[in-house]
């Protein structure tokens, strides 16, 4: 493999080598370069603030931060790692298991999110697989709203997610099986009741000045 790659590349005897640090444009090393690269990868490449002021329960939030960083356990991952796996996705049974299928392409997890709305007499724009990535779908529906309305759209979408992630474990683990009607209600009631509790609890007191 390494004779195909160097095989057109002829040397200059006359020419002394010359080392280029290829992490500076001008090629010349710096502590500050190779600090940089040593996190190359470590941040995500979505604005995270859309999941932790969304109006949704913090293990909604958790699990969807894992799944935008591709790091819940799907058949995919379960392949890296070398664990048993059927590769077929449990809710739909049609296709092979990754994060962007369960949360975004699923026809299963489609028919539950189209449910929410038609009960609701809501559209939320494109769906899911008009995008590559879990996170710029996400990024469709709450651009250019108002921060409230961008809270409350995300919520609303963690809890589908999550409902679809819970179904599916379900399905693995104890062979209970929901129709998406079925899932789409309880995901629905999840949203609902939360928005009841913070409306019983009222606006925050402010703390008396000492």
């Amino acid at each position: 493999m390494f004779g195909s790659v160097i095989q057109d590349t002829h040397l200059n005897p006359l020419e002394k080598d010359n080392i280029r640090w290829n992490l500076t444009n001008d090629g010349v090393y710096s502590a500050i370069s190779a600090y940089h690269v040593q996190f190359n990868g470590s941040f995500p490449r979505f604005k995270a603030e859309k999941i932790w002021t969304a109006d949704a329960e913090p293990k909604c939030k958790l699990f969807s931060w894992l799944a935008l960083h591709g790091k819940i356990l799907t058949t995919d991952m379960l392949y890296i790692g070398g664990w048993p796996h059927d590769p077929t996705c449990k809710l739909c049974g049609s296709a092979p298991e990754t994060v962007a299928h369960l949360c975004k392409d699923c026809p299963f997890m489609i028919a539950v999110w189209n449910t929410i709305q038609a009960w609701d007499n809501e559209t939320m724009g494109n769906h899911g697989t008009s995008f590559p990535s879990i996170s710029e779908w996400w990024d469709d529906m709450i651009i250019g709203r108002s921060k409230l309305e961008q809270n409350r759209r995300s919520g609303r979408l963690l809890y589908t997610l999550w409902n679809a992630w819970k179904e599916r474990n379900h399905r693995i683990f104890t062979g209970r099986r929901l129709t998406y009607i079925e899932v789409a209600s309880i995901t629905r009631d999840d949203i609902s009741m939360r928005a009841t509790a913070f409306a019983m609890a009222g606006p925050a007191i402010p703390a008396e000045p000492n």
